[in-house]
């Protein structure tokens, strides 16, 4: 590579002069903070994010290299949240791992007979050589979902990454990108009492090595039973004088505030430590332009209390702050859909009626959930990109004949075109002999499609504030916090209808938490920043919006995405924004004002 480029790359690498080391030995050239840089004879490996080490295993990466040279058979598997690069250069190989929980991201893109990559987009949009042009097909879905839901192309053309789960191989010229995680992704078989026991063990151990060689521990506490859940576990570990909890509020008279919620949870584990984190309508709206450059991820400011909850721990000498996300999944919901799908003599008229209910709300939906939780059309924030991804699989299992009936008339041939892409048609091969239920799990865990609300701040939080752990969402606790128990609870109870991870929970935590808090139903709006403060309402960024869409799509068919992104405003408004940043301009090597985006307040 020319020292050029070189230079221009390293240039947008976080951190101060003398913090990074960089090794050049044969065809490897590695750019890495010191302290997360390792090497043993002739392989190096470099680490994005935070590894829990267990008790019985690795304590850091030079024992990770070790323990790979002593056994070569010696696989990379990990809790934590974490992007790894291992270069092995005696075997020429070199593999590049992310690990499921997708909160640190790694891309890649050939050059010539360079392949360049990256945990961050910027060193790889300096590259003189790599463009910055819009994936049209990626758009569509990102604009329909804030995902792609297959694949692993990125918004860039040209630039790929590897998926949660995942690791890419490269060895004598051939790239090989594949599931790494074997069996993961699957509940857990036996009785209720005896699976709550064995969840509220794997928390214990996980906690554990989140908090590692600290004494004391900070906690986002909204005051749902999932993050009541993890600070239970953090003061039975520690000691409820070592617990700090800190609990977001935003600085409007609308706000439904979760303090009270979260006070009770206090009281009750005796944590006295509690910080009240004010958000105000300034601190949100100045923020935003650097969340967004930090996270290169246009959804990433949809929920920003997690943020501002890091940079407050950090204020307070905290390194990480543990959260309850990751409890709870629409996994099941796949399961029953599947089965559902079995029983119907018609599925491709019968399902029909979903086109209807995505658009029009009604009380018949919820009728439908008494007669089998897979009769209900797939619904809430989700969605847009839950349709989008059945619709996708059951047409390539033959479930469904044709998309006119499932979208409209006017956006039906593009849908149609792009599921039947070369790029669909792989990522639906790469699970052809799984079971309906098992593939739609894959393809939809892979993509985010149920975690993008784990996986969306963590990033952001370790720049600005400190590193933000979701324990439950370890591998260790993923098949008891993510996927349903296996048997199934019996149709006619309601339990059935909880999601998956929240039953256990529940059966875990009796006794320990209060009652109410057990089975509080979260109102999601109190994680959003309130409507009044949304930016989608200045001219500015509506006709930013327009310019960002019109590049993204075509008109005939903006014209019939209308209806849908109607209701998307504060989404294509994140678009908007994105695609000022990282496609009409290049990006720049420090966060970005208002003034420099050509806006307005």
């Amino acid at each position: 590579m020319r020292e050029r480029d070189q230079r221009a790359m390293a240039d947008f690498l976080p951190g101060p002069k003398g913090s990074l080391a960089e090794t050049t030995d044969g065809p490897l050239w590695l750019l890495a903070p010191k302290t997360q840089l390792a090497l043993s004879e002739d392989n190096y490996l470099a680490l994005e994010g935070f590894i829990a080490y267990p008790k019985d295993g690795p304590r850091a990466l030079e024992d990770i290299l070790d323990k790979n040279r002593q056994d070569r058979e010696s696989d990379i598997r990990f809790d934590g949240h974490y992007a790894l690069v291992h270069a092995e250069l005696k075997k020429a190989c070199l593999t590049l791992y992310r690990d499921p929980t997708a909160a640190e991201r790694i891309f890649y893109v050939q050059v010539g007979d360079l392949l360049l990559f990256a945990t961050s987009i910027k060193p790889l949009l300096a590259h003189s050589q790599v463009k910055r042009a819009l994936n049209p097909d990626v758009s569509f879905e990102v604009l329909f979902g804030d995902l792609a839901l297959f694949g692993n192309q990125t918004l860039w053309q040209g630039i790929l990454e590897v998926l949660p789960g995942y690791r890419l191989k490269i060895s004598k010229g051939l790239l090989d990108h594949r599931w790494h995680w074997g069996d993961l992704l699957g509940g857990k078989r036996g009785d209720i009492e005896d699976l709550s026991r064995q969840l509220l063990e794997r928390l214990r151990s996980s906690v554990t090595a989140a908090v590692g060689k600290d004494g004391r521990v900070a906690v986002q506490l909204s005051g749902g039973i999932d993050s009541a859940a993890i600070s239970a576990v953090a003061v039975e570990l520690l000691g409820a004088e070592n617990v700090h909890a800190f609990t977001s509020e935003y600085d409007d008279p609308s706000f439904h505030s979760e303090m009270p919620f979260a006070e009770q949870v206090c009281r009750h584990l005796k944590i006295e430590k509690h910080h009240r984190v004010r958000i105000s309508r300034k601190e949100y709206l100045d923020c935003m332009p650097e969340v967004l450059w930090r996270s290169e991820n246009m959804t990433e400011w949809t929920k920003a209390d997690a943020i501002f909850l890091s940079m407050r721990a950090r204020e307070k000498g905290f390194d990480k702050t543990l959260t309850g996300g990751g409890i709870g999944s629409h996994m099941a919901y796949l399961e029953d859909v599947s089965q559902m799908l079995s029983w119907l003599p018609r599925p491709d008229w019968t399902l029909r009626y979903w086109k209807w209910a995505r658009l029009h709300p009604s009380p018949l939906w919820s009728l439908l959930d008494r007669l089998h939780p897979g009769l209900t059309p797939p619904a809430g924030s989700n969605s847009g990109r839950l349709y989008y991804l059945l619709c996708t699989i059951f047409r390539h299992e033959g479930c469904i004949e044709g998309i006119p009936g499932f979208f409209s008339p006017s956006l039906a041939p593009t849908v149609e075109r792009i599921m039947l892409s070369d790029r669909v048609r792989a990522s639906i091969e790469e699970v052809r002999d799984f079971p309906l239920a098992a593939k739609l799990q894959r393809v939809s865990f892979a993509h985010l499609n149920a975690q993008v609300d784990i996986a969306r701040p963590e990033r952001v939080c370790r720049e600005l504030g400190a590193l933000r752990i979701s324990p439950a969402f370890f591998p260790t606790c993923l098949p008891f916090t993510y996927f349903p128990p296996e048997p199934k609870q019996p149709l006619s109870r309601r339990l059935r209808r909880l999601r998956p991870g929240k039953l256990l929970l529940r059966e875990a935590m009796r006794g320990r938490l209060p009652e109410n808090i057990l089975y509080r139903k979260k109102d999601w709006t109190q994680t959003y920043a309130p409507l009044s403060w949304k930016l989608w309402q200045t001219s500015k960024m509506a006709e930013m919006t327009a310019t960002s869409l019109q590049a993204a799509v075509d008109p005939p068919l903006l014209d019939s995405l209308q209806p849908w992104l109607s209701q998307r405003r504060v989404q294509l408004a994140h678009y908007a924004l994105w695609h000022r940043m990282f496609i009409e301009r290049a990006p720049s090597k420090t966060p970005p004002s208002w003034s420099d985006l050509g806006v307005s307040l």
